[in-house]
């Protein structure tokens, strides 16, 4: 089968493959649908460096597992990049029973568990109560202020020997 599309872009549907024939952001985007639609696990893709670009793209977008092989001039080698599919947030009753206090004291690995899936606070790893913006604008300050000390300092000494 051969499709089209409006931006002048060719697909070709094989029984086992899907070709891009003429290269476009639809015929790419229809390409990974119909593997998506085949029921493909992961795809396989190679071609130009722009056509790897828009094929990261897309993979991206469709949350999908694709190795990609970016060719180089003249098809002298074939760099791949490996996309990954997008990993799922944790399903909130699973996580409410894990750091449930009482799973806590009957297994360790289900503290363990429990702390890697707690909801990260903001605060600063030195315990002080800060958010992170909070403690990168303090530290901003304490630097403007020792720049400033030491500008005072050298503007204080003199600058050469006085006779």
């Amino acid at each position: 089968m051969r499709a089209r599309t409006i931006d002048g872009g060719e697909v070709f549907a094989g029984p086992q493959s899907v070709s891009v024939t003429k290269t476009s952001q639809a015929a790419l985007e229809l390409a990974i649908d119909e593997g998506i639609a085949r029921g493909w696990k992961s795809h396989k893709l190679q071609g130009s460096p722009e056509f790897c670009e828009m094929a990261i793209k897309v993979a991206r977008e469709r949350g999908i597992t694709a190795e990609i092989k970016v060719t180089g001039p003249k098809g002298l080698f074939k760099r791949p990049i490996h996309v990954m599919p997008n990993v799922p947030p944790p399903d909130p009753d699973i996580v409410k029973q894990i750091t449930s206090s009482t799973a806590k004291e009957e297994d360790p690995k289900a503290a363990k568990a429990a702390a890697a899936l707690a909801p990260e606070d903001d605060t600063d790893p030195m315990g002080g109560g800060m958010t992170q913006q909070e403690y990168i604008e303090r530290q901003n300050a304490e630097k403007r202020e020792e720049e400033e000390a030491q500008k005072r300092k050298a503007d204080a000494e003199p600058d050469g020997l006085e006779m």
